[in-house]
């Protein structure tokens, strides 16, 4: 499933308030509460996006870099937490200034998620191209359940 929600990027909107997501969410929610034994989910998504390849004027410094990785973590508290709707509002405050690409699947993900969910971090790095600087920032999630 690609997951774009491009429109309530460009706005702003939370697309919790859209109809169709709703009703796409509740979808996917019920598919994979109904399928026998264990269901994964998996959102592939990249975080920020940053330096000259991606429009900035030159690349990101050690304290840049720093801040990057605050940001980008504080994101993912929201996401560990399963708050989808802080999630979104968190990366779409810097969107333009990130580049999060991940931010309409990861939504999704965790809209999607049966309750009882729980999320923990597992890793984060920022990819470093070393010939001009520019970053790709990601991590490695999982959410599960007690259930076998």
């Amino acid at each position: 499933i690609l997951a774009g929600l491009g429109r309530h990027q460009a706005c702003g909107d939370d697309p919790a308030r859209d109809g169709n997501v709703a009703a796409f969410v509740e979808g996917l929610r019920a598919l994979a509460a109904e399928r026998p034994g264990r269901v994964v989910l998996v959102a592939g998504a990249d975080l920020a996006h940053v330096g000259p390849r991606f429009g900035d004027a030159a690349p990101y410094d050690d304290a840049q870099r720093r801040a990057l990785e605050a940001r980008d973590r504080a994101s993912l508290a929201c996401a560990e937490e399963r708050n989808q709707t802080a999630f979104w509002a968190h990366v779409a405050a810097d969107l333009e200034t990130r580049r999060v690409c991940g931010l309409a699947p990861v939504y999704t993900l965790l809209a999607a998620l049966p309750a009882d969910a729980r999320g923990e971090l597992l890793h984060y790095e920022q990819t470093v191209d070393p010939e001009e600087g520019s970053i790709v920032s990601h991590a490695a999630m999982v959410f599960h359940t007690d259930d076998p």
